[in-house]
């Protein structure tokens, strides 16, 4: 393992951590205190990625006997919320989970994470770690994230389902709304949806909207490039093709008041037979119903017929990679932490649970179980990822953006409306930023 050095002087923490209400945490073992310790903010709730992670520390703390970890582990949603609170009073982990992105770029604009780019380079992990995932880890061209595990959203389906109903997997939006009202009509929910939290929705209105008009109209909205606007044509397409899905009641009854965990208990119990999700939700089903994975098989989104989008773009991101905090004490021995979470060891029991490890095909293919790897194989073929709108965009406009999702969705607004909304808080968004308004 090469070391890293540092240059630059550490700063003395001056108050305690703080622990996250409702989030566990490992306590240190008794005897003589090691010399150095870490603390680790992490999200693998699931007992079969917490294991992984929980080995991976376990792992380096055994061959670094002078350095002790101190793990926490919190839920998606409740995790962003403390960690914001946590940087906000300066009380921040060593290293902490991060998804990159929007909320990243935030933290090293206010010179809270540590630059990593000499670090991984020097151990080697340039060449080791899939270079779609550690884009998502970099902020204008400096690595300050390495990612464990990519992620992609694929639509999951109930194999036998689609048998017993003679329901073909579809290939086109068209096709997918005639195999939703095949499902309707033999009495099976078509697609779970739980949107309480709002990012479940976002996911088809990111579909709809790459599948349209591509990912460039994205890109220069969110950046503010001459001509670029959320209201662009393919955004109110999106919506409108969204309240299509909603009219033709291809998702469960109260999608808004239910949550990711609500609609997996559809599709586990097989009510439901579809359901557009991220690549972590084979590990789930695999800690909460692995007698179904039998049943299970995945398909890309639709293209959409009159689109200009390419049809293999995918949609996803890194769903687990660690940054450093600039008031970390120990930044060498953090970095070794990082390390052994992407070793082969790691990758390895990372990609039995279900989940991608963020290394290069070559690297990771062999370590798939089968259901994991054919959504593998989508990303690998997929000329360009997606990032999902709510990590790329800044903390402000990524809210609304879910919020305007779960609105057209329950119909409480139009897509013309949701798209003004968007582009009148991106203007102002970007208004601000330069005359450093809050």
């Amino acid at each position: 393992m090469k070391r890293m050095v540092w240059t630059a002087a550490t700063i003395l923490l001056t108050a305690a951590l703080i622990l996250p209400a409702g989030c566990p945490r490992k306590r240190l073992p008794p005897g003589p205190a090691p010399a150095k310790r870490i603390t680790f903010w992490h999200i693998q709730t699931s007992s079969v990625t917490r294991k992984v992670t929980e080995d991976a520390v376990g792992r380096y703390e055994g061959n670094h006997e002078d350095v002790a970890v101190r793990t926490t582990a919190c839920k998606n949603d409740l995790y962003k919320q403390k960690l914001s609170q946590a940087m906000a009073s300066a009380n921040v982990p060593d290293v902490f989970h991060t998804w990159g992105g929007g909320m990243l770029a935030s933290f090293v604009d206010d010179r809270q994470v540590t630059d990593l780019t000499s670090a991984v380079e020097a151990a080697g992990l340039t060449k080791r770690i899939l270079p779609a995932a550690l884009e998502f880890g970099k902020v204008r061209g400096k690595i300050y994230a390495v990612p464990m595990d990519v992620s992609v959203v694929v639509m999951w389906y109930n194999r036998k389902l689609f048998e017993k109903h003679h329901v073909t997997v579809p290939t086109t939006f068209e096709e997918l709304k005639s195999a939703c009202e095949k499902l309707r009509n033999a009495g099976i929910t078509p697609i779970a949806l739980g949107n309480k939290d709002k990012w479940p929705g976002a996911f088809y209105f990111i579909y709809l909207a790459t599948r349209l008009g591509g990912t460039q109209p994205f890109k220069d909205a969110a950046g503010r490039a001459p001509g670029g606007t959320f209201e662009h044509p393919s955004f109110i397409e999106a919506g409108r093709k969204l309240q299509e899905l909603t009219r033709a009641e291809v998702f469960n009854k109260g999608a808004s008041v239910l949550t990711y965990d609500d609609a997996r208990g559809l599709f586990i119990n097989e009510k439901a037979a579809m359901m557009l999700m991220g690549t972590w939700f084979l590990a789930d089903l695999r800690s909460d119903a692995p007698e179904l994975l039998d049943k299970v098989d995945c398909f890309a989104f639709p293209v959409v017929r009159g689109g200009t989008g390419k049809p293999n773009v995918i949609v996803g991101g890194i769903n687990a990679a660690y940054a450093i905090s600039s008031r970390c004490l120990n930044k060498e021995e953090a970095f070794g932490l990082l390390e052994e979470l992407v070793s082969d060891t790691t990758a390895k029991q990372w990609g039995e649970t279900g989940r991608i490890p963020a290394l290069n095909a070559t690297v990771i293919s062999p370590l798939l179980e089968k259901h994991t790897l054919k959504a593998a194989l989508l990303l690998f073929g997929a000329p360009e990822i997606q990032l999902y709108y709510d990590q790329y965009l800044p903390p402000a406009l990524a809210e609304l953006h879910k919020t305007t999702t779960q609105s057209l969705i329950a119909g409480t607004t139009t897509p013309t409306a949701a798209a003004r909304d968007m582009e009148t808080l991106a203007r102002e968004t970007a208004a601000n930023s330069k005359t450093g308004a809050p």
